[in-house]
Parts: structure tokens; C-alpha cells; sequence
């Protein structure tokens, strides 16, 4: 759902239109899947759509073209299995398994041997038969009743676009963050995506597709990144450096917002983040939203595990107490309520150090 759209439609032209949607304050509405407020500027992620030339293949050359069917997945496989390999100490417990699935959705014959029959078959390049396919295959997933099961038709989509683009030669590195905070824009995220674009600090991740059982927004819960996903036309709507507000508790983003609304949410008194390490023992490292609570100025309130003491020292940029200790948490939020100047003093050092 998009509020405010109306004025885009009285104006008069194209310049005038763009123009106005440079200036104008307007909320797009999605699902938010992590907690969290992030405000920064907009990076927005080009999408490589899956528009694929369509041409025939010479009898003689047919071979040539299923050969070259082949390289593009061997490189595809050498790349999600370099993934593996390499996986970063701080990725959450799911990134493992989940490019597993990338590279078993590769290796399956329903993808891996259908595009070379229609090739053989019909003659076509070899973007068209592999896209030919993945639609096929999408379909049958749109068809599951179990809501996880059919989320899994992008995964598929994901690993046919990693072979699409090493068959169009359009492989190449993501973005990095700008300057200050950053947000992310992009259509749809892999699972690798997620976990390096959380290495180039981005403050938020926002998304055109995907629900609260996307492999984005189980990533994004377990590395405490703000995201919001299904906002369905977001890169369409949002530029660069577009200034924006993440509520991921309302499933909301306030493009270009207006001064007393930033001022609104840059207002708030307290940033409260107690922590445990879950059963596994797994540890999520530092979480984003601590850093952005503390360039906003605020005092924050956490845990002494994981990364957190990298960035919070107990009583001078913010205040620590123990996991499951409601109690201890409780006199520290009282301490700051009465504290007007040590809330400040925090607020200040904390934005100091970020």
C-alpha cells in the first residue's frame, strides 16, 4: 500500500512529475520481519530482471550453445561452493544451510538437464531455455498450500539469475555502503547478499518481494537488521540519497520525511536490546541497531555478550546488565528515567564513537 501517490498523477509532465517526487514526503507500506528503526539514505540496487534475449541456435551450433549452458552452471557451482567454503565467522547458523539449498536447487536435473533437452529440442540460446524452465518450475511452486514451501520459488529465481548472469556476462560485486548511514533497496536478496551487505554496514534492508519465512527475513532477524520486505514497488519509487525512516515495527517507510516527523522519531528517550545466547550457543555479533540507536544520540541499555562490549562500555557511552535478569534490566531503565543528565552524557558519548 502507497500513501500520498495522487499528486504524482496531477502533474503535468515527465519533468514536472520526477521533479515533484523529489520533494514530496510519502509512506510506503510493507512487512517488516526484524525489529528495529533505521534512518538513513537510500542506496538503491539495480535488479538484474529476468529479461533474456530469445533467438534460434544453427543445427551445427547447437552443441556449442548446450556447452555453454554447461560452463555457466560449472562457474555457478564453483561460486556457490566458494560460499561455503568461505563462510564468515559472525553468518548466522541458517547461511550454511541455505546456500546448501542454492546449490542442491542448482544441481537438481529439473534445472540442470531440462534447459539442454530444450535447447537440443527447439533450438534456442541458452538464457531462454534455462528461463523457460524456471518459470515452469515457479509456477509449480506458486501452486504449494504450505506458505514456506512456496517462499521457496525464490530461491529458484535466485539461483537461475546467478546463471543468467554469468551466461550474459553481467557478473560483478554488489554495492558498498556511502558515506553515513545507508539503506539498501533491492528487489530481492539472496542469502549471500544478506550476509555481505551486513558487512558493508548497511543500517536497513529494504525489498520489492518476499515474506516473514524469505530466506532475507530469517537472515535478517538473526543478524538483528532492520528489513522490511513486500513493499512491491520500492525501487520504482525510491531514488539515491532519498533521506528515509524504517519502522520496521509498523512494516513502514517514510520517504523524504518531513522535519517534525524525523524530529518525532529522533526523539525517543531510551534504546533498550537485551540479548542471550540461544541454545546453540550461537552468538550474532554486533547488532546494527545499536549502532544506529547510538548515532541518533540515544542512551543504550544491552547485554555484555557477543560483540556488544566492542562497541558499549558499561557506564560511559551506555549501560550493560546480565542476560535474564529482568530485575537488573528494570533498576537500569529506572536509573536512566531519573537521570536526565546521564541519559544525555551516554546519548552524546555513544554518537561520539560510531
Amino acid at each position: 500500500m502507497l500513501a500520498e501517490r495522487q499528486p504524482l498523477r496531477q502533474a503535468g509532465g515527465l519533468y514536472d512529475r520526477l521533479a515533484y517526487s523529489q520533494r514530496m514526503s510519502f509512506v510506503i507500506h510493507g512487512i517488516g520481519v526484524s525489529g528495529g528503526i533505521a534512518i538513513g539514505h537510500a542506496q538503491v540496487m539495480a535488479h538484474a530482471a529476468f529479461e533474456v534475449p530469445h533467438y534460434e541456435i544453427a543445427k551445427g551450433a547447437v552443441e556449442a550453445e548446450v556447452a555453454r549452458f554447461d560452463r555457466a552452471m560449472d562457474e555457478t557451482h564453483t561460486e556457490l561452493q566458494s560460499l561455503m567454503d568461505k563462510i564468515p565467522a559472525n553468518a548466522p547458523p541458517e547461511y550454511a544451510a541455505f546456500v546448501q539449498l542454492h546449490l542442491m536447487i542448482l544441481n537438481d536435473p529439473t534445472l540442470a538437464e531440462e534447459p539442454r533437452d530444450r535447447i537440443r529440442n527447439h533450438h534456442c540460446n541458452a538464457e531462454w531455455a534455462l528461463k523457460q524452465q524456471m518459470d515452469t518450475l515457479v509456477a509449480e511452486f506458486e501452486a504449494i498450500e504450505d506458505a514456506y514451501l512456496r517462499e521457496r520459488r525464490a530461491d529458484v529465481e535466485q539461483v537461475v539469475e546467478r546463471v543468467l548472469k554469468g551466461l550474459m556476462g553481467h557478473a560483478g560485486k554488489g554495492p558498498r555502503s556511502g558515506p553515513g548511514e545507508t539503506i539498501l533497496i533491492a528487489h530481492d536478496l539472496a542469502p549471500s547478499d544478506v550476509v555481505h551487505f551486513k558487512q558493508q554496514r548497511f543500517e536497513a534492508f529494504l525489498t520489492d518481494v518476499g515474506g516473514v519465512t524469505s530466506h532475507t527475513a530469517i537472515l535478517a532477524r538473526s543478524l538483528n537488521v532492520p528489513a522490511v520486505v513486500s513493499l512491491r514497488h520500492a525501487r520504482e519509487l525510491i531514488h539515491d540519497r532519498d533521506l528515509l525512516i524504517v519502522d520496521c515495527g509498523i512494516g513502514a517507510v517514510i520517504v523524504n520525511p518531513g522535519r517534525e516527523v524525523l524530529a518525532e522519531y529522533r526523539a525517543s528517550d531510551v534504546f533498550v536490546l537485551p540479548c542471550r545466547v540461544d541454545e546453540t550457543g550461537d552468538r550474532d555479533g554486533l547488532p546494527n541497531v545499536l549502532v544506529e540507536a547510538q548515532s541518533q544520540r540515544l542512551p543504550v541499555v544491552s547485554t555484555p555478550i557477543s560483540g556488544i562490549t566492542e562497541l558499549v562500555e558499561d557506564g560511559v557511552n551506555g549501560l550493560l546488565v546480565p542476560p535474564d535478569s529482568p530485575r537488573e534490566l528494570a533498576e537500569s531503565l529506572a536509573r536512566l528515567a531519573r537521570d536526565a543528565d546521564l541519559r544525555s552524557r551516554l546519548g552524546h558519548a555513544g554518537e561520539a564513537i560510531v
